[in-house]
């Protein structure tokens, strides 16, 4: 489903289904028999804005602020104010419909959380049958992924801090020592997320075969297990 999660979609067809209802409410409770395509044409005119948009928990929320569409129309009808009392209320309807986008986007954070915990690793690995390990870095030694402990340990593994400048300073601790190392040589490559979450990420192994560092377009998550998750005879 790409990068849009279940969530989402959800999210945007209550908004537009609750759209509907309250246009569609009135449009029938309105005084005048008015043409529907007409109305309706106002309306989604009334719907452009000047929004304020502004990130909460890494959604993007957006308000409407100005209502553009509005005064577009307000202007178009400035010599024929009749007909504009007749449409004003579908354009005001318009403009604040966009509220209603903002508020089930809220919703979305919440349920999300329930349903997609972001710091959990079954959120990004959902089936273990298909995964395997890659060497990305000279470094690595070869080695093969023990399907049974990764389905069995990522239930157990415990979340710990990222320590990127620590992490920064072994490593050029060890190149002036001579020696070219990695602290994660390793990557798992098919992986599936969780059906629905649209939260693909880069999972990297640590070369001790204990951490995974997941890696997201906004975020990282560092987890350890007590056991490497390879095969004890993968040496080769």
């Amino acid at each position: 489903m790409g990068t849009t999660d279940v969530v989402t979609i959800s999210a945007s067809i209550l908004a537009w289904v609750s759209i509907f209802v309250v246009f569609y409410f009135t449009y029938k409770t309105h005084q005048e028999k008015l043409a529907f395509w007409k109305v309706f044409i106002i309306f989604m005119i009334g719907i452009f804005s000047f929004s304020y948009n502004f990130n909460f928990k890494s959604t993007v929320i957006s308000i409407p602020v100005l209502p553009l569409g509005v005064w577009f129309l307000m202007l178009w009808y400035r010599t024929r104010r009749s007909l504009w009392q007749n449409y004003h209320r579908f354009a005001w309807v318009g403009f604040f419909s966009a509220f209603i986008f903002a508020f089930t986007t809220l919703l979305t954070i919440p349920v999300q959380h329930v349903i997609y915990p972001a710091d959990e690793i079954s959120t990004y690995i959902a089936d273990t049958d298909h995964v395997s390990i890659l060497q990305t870095h000279p470094s690595a030694e070869e080695r093969v992924l023990d399907h049974t402990k990764l389905t069995i340990y990522m239930r157990q593994m415990e979340q710990h801090p990222i320590h990127s400048v620590k992490w920064y300073d072994d490593a050029v601790m060890e190149s002036q020592r001579g020696r070219t190392t990695e602290r994660f040589p390793y990557q798992l490559t098919g992986v599936q997320p969780k059906w629905g979450s649209g939260k693909h990420a880069i999972i990297f192994v640590e070369a001790d075969g204990k951490g995974l560092l997941i890696t997201t377009p906004k975020h990282q998550y560092y987890f350890r297990s007590d056991e490497p998750l390879f095969k004890e005879d993968a040496h080769t």
